[in-house]
């Protein structure tokens, strides 16, 4: 065999390893439309945003949507189509509340995400949201 063919036999192999990984990760994805949250864990949420998110929040536009976004509806829906719940829940156990008035434990943040799943209509399934390396590969979609 020539060089080239050598060559184009390579790239070959390496096209047809690179395809199996994009569709193996492809496979590993998920959304939040699979149930990765329960109910109970969805009514700690709610337990959670009522006592320090509601002041601030909403998942309809109001008042509060001037200088806080919505976390529900087509604003939230466009925001984050296509992002993880990891990324998500970052956000909350990083920045919320902004001003500083209370903490939000690591529970109480994989909590929210899933009451926020729940007001946006995704299905509950029959585990609680896992808030780790896992929640990378779920992505919220619209």
């Amino acid at each position: 065999m020539t060089p080239r063919i050598w060559l184009g036999a390579g790239v070959l192999v390496l096209t047809g390893t690179l395809a199996l990984h994009v569709q193996a990760d492809a496979a590993q994805e998920s959304t939040v439309k699979a149930g990765i949250y329960s109910t109970e864990q969805a009514e700690r949420g709610k337990a959670t945003y009522d006592k320090i998110c509601l002041s601030c929040h909403s998942f309809q536009p109001s008042e509060k949507s001037k200088d806080n976004p919505d976390l529900g509806g087509d604003a939230f829906l466009s925001k984050w189509d296509k992002r993880s719940l990891h990324e998500l829940a970052t956000v909350i156990y990083t920045n919320m509340p902004n001003d500083g008035s209370a903490v939000v434990s690591e529970a109480e943040t994989a909590d929210l995400v899933a009451y926020i799943l729940q007001q946006n209509k995704f299905p509950a399934g029959s585990q609680p949201f896992k808030w780790d390396a896992s929640a990378r590969k779920v992505l919220i979609v619209k």
